[in-house]
């Protein structure tokens, strides 16, 4: 089972617990980062949390259990901020506990995965039963004009009337700002 909802800034899926639905949800949810013309790395980062994240709701929430269900909500809030929320059938783990530095021995396989989301994440809340998450990331935008420059309409003047002053477009690296003459 694999259901997926957009409406305006949201996207909303829910999957059955199996790795095969994780790669297509990250896919999906490439897609929907992409309308927001965000910068490569940007999206690499969001994809790999997402990718995190849905692992653990996998493994260790549903314990692969492909009965069960995962619910991801993902938001653009403005700016550039997004939020990623992922809720399993678990129950859940005290995350108080969660230890995100990096182990000392590098043939430790796990914990690698909370190291990323929180390396990458803004903020990273738990509802109490610890089998929801909500990640915070602030995902950096191309130029707004990246390879090419609007045509920009000049004021018209009324007749008889003169403005105090006009907008004339200064080029800058990959984008424009109007600046006062």
């Amino acid at each position: 089972m694999f259901d997926i909802k957009l409406c305006r800034d949201k996207l909303s899926l829910m999957m059955s617990s199996s790795y095969r639905n994780i790669g297509r949800a990250v896919l999906e949810f490439e897609d929907y980062l992409k309308k927001y013309h965000l910068k490569e790395k940007s999206i690499s980062k969001a994809m790999v949390v997402l990718r995190e994240l849905l692992d653990n709701a996998v493994k260790h929430g549903n314990m692969g259990d492909s009965q069960d269900k995962v619910i991801v909500k993902i938001g653009f809030f403005g700016s550039d901020l997004f939020r990623i929320e992922v809720k399993d059938n678990g129950c859940g783990f005290d995350y108080n506990i969660l230890d995100t530095s990096i182990p000392s021995n590098p043939k430790i396989k796990g914990r690698r995965g909370y190291i990323l989301i929180a390396e990458y994440a803004d903020r990273i809340d738990f509802n109490k039963q610890g089998n929801r998450i909500t990640v915070h990331l602030t995902l950096t935008r191309e130029s707004k004009h990246h390879n090419a420059l609007p045509e920009l309409a000049l004021p018209t003047r009324a007749k008889g009337h003169q403005p105090d002053l006009e907008y004339h477009p200064i080029l800058t690296r990959n984008n424009y700002k109007l600046h006062r003459m």
